[in-house]
């Protein structure tokens, strides 16, 4: 039932209680945060009528947004009605979409998207509702934002794409449901440390994920910003089938050589290079060296000086058993 304009008695579970329309608890909780948390559409739009529908929390959180993390769609509809802020963020920086999106609510994710709800805004960690639907495996939601048009490429502070964030918790469905929407630049963008979503497969072991990068164009020659590439990466942490699936795919592919490239010929048996084990007086005229065997003599072909200077026998010795095969001679 329904009482005064300060006091607002309602029953829940049996149980009189009153709510106080325009109070709130030590923490900013009000009358109307707790009727849209317990999904109590009648009181919710009494309140709505008589108090400030987008007071906050001492978090930033409104009572919107209350609805949306408790998956109380109908209430939400007469919140959104009343004029309440869809697009209103928390202290962390989270929108109403973004809420929802964590706990899975797909319904409530729907009608938000269909009321204009954001779907650029990011948290404090630059992460989207995109990228947090993917972090908690809720496939339909990663459908439905793709579908509205959420940046797939975004990059959150560590530089991590939607597809890097699938790569790392090794979700197939979530990283096949990306890829197909512009695969190819997804597969090409690099995080802070250069990596770029097929090395983070190829290091944390998931062959299907690799094959499934692979096969939508992912360039297993891309080095990251220490020189390695993702077989390189696959053999330092002893990934072997995924070594096996990149050593295949390199023969299928083998490196295009730009014909500008300088070239160095050493007077050097491929044995004596490989036992030395100080290469500093090579690291300053090559950097990310590629290697290939002619006769009686190695030509150290310069990639690129913007690669990090390789100074260790072991790294060339990598190298040189990647790219050994797949190298096309060029006259000096």
């Amino acid at each position: 039932m329904l009482d005064c304009a300060d006091v607002v008695v309602y029953t829940i579970n049996g149980c009189k209680c009153n709510f106080i329309v325009n109070g709130s608890d030590e923490n900013g909780y009000t009358a109307l945060m707790l009727s849209a948390k317990h999904g109590l559409k009648e009181i919710t739009s009494v309140l709505c009528s008589r108090t400030n529908a987008n007071m906050q929390t001492k978090d930033g959180v409104t009572a919107l947004m209350e609805a949306c993390s408790y998956n109380q769609l109908e209430v939400l509809k007469v919140l959104s009605a009343s004029g309440c802020d869809i697009n209103h963020t928390t202290n962390k920086q989270m929108n109403a979409l973004m809420l929802a999106t964590v706990k899975g609510h797909t319904d409530v994710v729907r009608y938000l998207l269909d009321h204009n709800a954001s779907l650029h805004t990011s948290d404090q960690l630059g992460n989207t509702a995109l990228m947090l639907a993917v972090e908690h495996g809720h496939l339909q939601i990663v459908q439905l934002l793709l579908e509205k048009g959420a940046a797939v490429c975004a990059q959150n502070s560590k530089g991590h794409t939607p597809l890097m964030i699938a790569s790392k918790h090794n979700f197939v469905e979530a990283a096949t449901i990306l890829l197909m929407f512009e695969p190819e630049k997804q597969l090409k963008i690099q995080q802070h440390n250069g990596e770029t979503a097929l090395m983070l497969v190829s290091k944390h072991g998931n062959a299907e994920l690799v094959s499934l990068f692979l096969q939508h164009g992912a360039d297993g020659w891309k080095e990251n910003f220490q020189g390695f590439t993702a077989k390189m990466l696959a053999n330092k942490f002893a990934q072997i089938e995924i070594e096996d699936i990149l050593t295949v795919w390199e023969r299928n592919n083998p490196l295009k050589l730009d014909q500008k490239i300088d070239i160095l010929d050493l007077d050097m048996p491929i044995e004596q290079f490989l036992a030395t084990n100080n290469l500093a007086h090579l690291s300053d005229l090559f950097v990310g060296s590629f290697m290939m065997e002619t006769v009686g003599e190695f030509k150290i072909l310069n990639q690129t000086k913007q690669n990090h200077i390789q100074k260790s026998a072991t790294r060339h010795y990598l190298r040189l058993h990647t790219t050994w095969n797949n190298l096309t001679p060029i006259e000096a």
